[in-house]
């Protein structure tokens, strides 16, 4: 039995062979298989069904530059750690609370610098604190 993508984009992508009696099929696959494709056409899912185009599948996108996934990079790490700003994390009226806010906001300073100002070159993060609680 065989399953047949379905990319992104609606071209087939190709089958896979799997066991008889599969139940579920991931997502982006179909049990329908495409007719056979002439030379200089292509199989486009429809929905319900697979069609024919002699319009090739557009190219895909170039990947992120270099500066583009140190900014994504930063910025997921900021938001990994956003919970550091939280008045109630950091006031020390409060049992537990981080008794090392001063290494969190200087390593989440660095990520800001990076994120606004992504270089375009390899950047090495830096390590991420590791939380101290007060007891």
């Amino acid at each position: 039995m065989y399953i047949y993508n379905i990319q992104s984009n609606g071209y087939y992508g190709g089958a896979t062979e799997v066991p008889d009696g599969t139940e579920g099929i991931p997502p982006g696959n179909t049990r329908t298989a495409p007719p056979p494709i002439p030379t200089g056409q292509y199989a486009i899912w429809q929905g319900t069904y697979w069609g024919l185009t002699t319009t090739p599948p557009p190219a895909p996108p170039p990947p992120p530059s270099l500066q583009e996934q140190n900014k994504a990079e930063a910025q997921a790490r900021l938001e990994a750690t956003d919970w550091v700003d939280l008045l109630p994390v950091s006031n020390p009226e409060n049992n537990p609370h981080l008794v090392n806010t001063a290494e969190f906001n200087a390593y989440r300073l660095t990520l800001r610098d990076i994120a606004v100002y992504p270089p375009a070159t390899y950047v090495e993060f830096p390590t991420r604190p590791t939380e101290v609680w007060s007891s």
